[in-house]
């Protein structure tokens, strides 16, 4: 489709037909007293394929625009780019054959430095939103492709990710060596218990393909996908540990937090939720200008893989929602009240998921909790409620998160998770 020239020069640029990493000149202008202006797109990643994650984005920001002026007066600006997929350097009269070396210097001095300059609430807008080893991992692979700088444009478009928002390509990601389990893994779904774990497998656990460290992760049998399930213990501490001890060793194509909620509003025991977002509900930084549940640093929110929700979204019977994480079982009517003033959009409430949605999120892979209501909040059932209905509602869990992990055209039928 044809398109009207627009005003700003990367508007016009087809991104499908280059190839990062890469650098070009954007723009050229004279000014009236003779002075050249030249700006630079320094792409780190493919367009519409991989991004860089926020912190390292951030920190690679501060380190080029403090180091690339040891190497050169002639920067103006280095800014990231909207998008995450690399930054604009602006010089005066700075031609590639100068430049490139001051960029490659400063990448090396990147990949030297000790900390994050300016990374503070004095000298930064964010001062806590860093992140020097995610940094340092983007720049050497963006370093490692200097001999293919130059080489911007490719021939046949590039093929464009269909989930650009949570691919498994990303760059900070793909840097970070895994050892400990070979070839693809499909997808990995935690567990907080045994007990909601236990329907993947029947009346025994195979053996493990995997120990790391108190987390053990075990092969689902799912066809010809490769699906790994693995219990955390309960709580975000426990959640958060064994789902970073995994996605140190290995990279999933997803991660899920599966099992049993008490449910929220209209939620009734039963119900499935897939969370479109997570979110903590008794964290409490608001007195540095945080919102209610928003961990420093990191998003107010956890937003699932759209990928994922869209899978679980077909699924029937499956409500698409919030799920709120907090430490402590939430019951009673007053308990349950306090949940959802904070968060009143929340169908239900877990000890887990947003803490494991936290990790991916770091990890920069596709998320998506998808949680069973047992029992409900706001009743006074509690423990016994939960105790009734917790082999139906894990067992209604585990089907329908190896359906959704597993993708299109894939239905357990009767067998792992049946009712």
């Amino acid at each position: 489709m044809d398109r009207a020239r627009m005003n700003a020069e990367s508007f016009n640029l087809d991104h499908r037909l280059v190839e990062a990493p890469y650098v070009r000149i954007a723009d050229r202008k004279t000014l009236p007293g003779g002075d050249v202006l030249i700006k630079y797109d320094v792409r780190f990643t493919q367009p519409n394929v991989a991004r860089l994650d926020t912190q390292a984005l951030h920190s690679i920001e501060h380190m080029s625009a403090e180091f690339m002026r040891n190497h050169t007066d002639r920067l103006i600006d280095f800014s990231p780019m909207g998008c995450r997929t690399g930054f604009y350097a602006l010089t005066l009269g700075l031609e590639p054959d100068d430049f490139l070396p001051v960029l490659a210097a400063t990448c090396e001095d990147i990949l030297n430095a000790q900390e994050v300059p300016a990374a503070n609430a004095t000298q930064c807008g964010w001062g806590a939103h860093h992140s020097l080893a995610g940094a340092r991992a983007a720049v050497a692979a963006f370093l490692a492709g200097r001999d293919a700088w130059t080489r911007v444009h490719r021939d046949t478009p590039y093929p464009a990710a269909t989930d650009a928002t949570a691919t498994r390509n990303s760059l900070v990601n793909a840097s970070c060596p895994r050892p400990g389990i070979d070839g693809v893994v499909d997808a990995v779904i935690l567990f907080a218990m045994e007990e909601e774990m236990a329907p993947l497998f029947g009346d025994s656990l195979p053996e493990p393909v995997g120990v790391f460290g108190p987390t053990r992760a075990y092969r689902v049998d799912a066809g010809d996908h490769v699906v790994l399930a693995a219990t955390t213990g309960i709580g975000p501490v426990s959640a958060a540990q064994a789902a970073g001890a995994l996605l140190a060793h290995i990279r999933p194509g997803a991660l899920l937090s599966a099992g049993t909620c008490g449910g929220l509003g209209d939620a009734a025991v039963g119900d499935v939720i897939a969370a479109a977002s997570c979110r903590y509900g008794d964290v409490d930084a608001t007195a540095f200008g945080y919102a209610p549940g928003q961990v420093p640093g990191m998003p107010e929110e956890f937003a699932a893989a759209p990928s994922l929700v869209a899978a679980a979204r077909d699924l029937d019977g499956v409500t698409v929602g919030t799920l709120v994480t907090s430490q402590s079982f939430i019951t009673g009517p007053e308990a349950a009240a306090r949940v959802c003033a904070a968060c009143p959009d929340a169908l239900g409430a877990d000890m887990e998921s947003a803490a494991l949605a936290q990790v991916a999120y770091l990890w920069d892979t596709p998320f998506l909790a998808l949680r069973c209501v047992s029992d409900l909040c706001a009743g006074n059932g509690g423990a016994t409620e939960f105790s009734t209905h917790l082999d139906l509602s894990a067992a209604r869990a585990a089907r329908y998160a190896l359906t959704a992990a597993c993708g299109e055209g894939y239905r357990t039928g009767g067998t792992p998770g049946a009712e």
